[in-house]
């Protein structure tokens, strides 16, 4: 987010961010855009490894496997994954920072 910001606004790349990262940050989205689901579930490791969770638990919970949380929860629970990234953008925007930052990779002094 800091990156795509600070490109936009200053024309300057992030001195922890390399170009080729930038790069390939945009190819992503383009297959995320053009394959959808196929790409998160499939490509994505993290996604790889929800679908394979999710595949475990249908086996061990059958039936009540969707059936954890009642919808009356569930309707308003699915919103948190549009609230959360909104609030990170929203931050980084308000500030100029990100909000994880110091929780993020970090390169070498040298590198900076």
């Amino acid at each position: 987010m800091v990156s795509i910001y600070e490109v936009l606004t200053a024309g300057t790349f992030v001195k922890k961010v390399h170009e080729s990262s930038f790069i390939l940050m945009w190819i992503i989205f383009a297959l995320v855009v053009l394959m959808g689901p196929a790409f998160c579930g499939r490509v994505c490791p993290t996604g790889a490894l929800q679908e394979w969770f999710g595949k475990i638990g249908k086996k061990i919970l059958k039936e009540r496997f969707n059936t954890i949380f009642p919808h009356k929860f569930d309707r308003y629970l699915m919103y948190l994954r549009y609230l959360v990234p909104g609030w990170v953008l929203y931050t980084t925007v308000a500030t100029g920072k990100l909000i994880f930052e110091k929780y993020g990779p970090h390169l070498p002094n040298d590198m900076m």
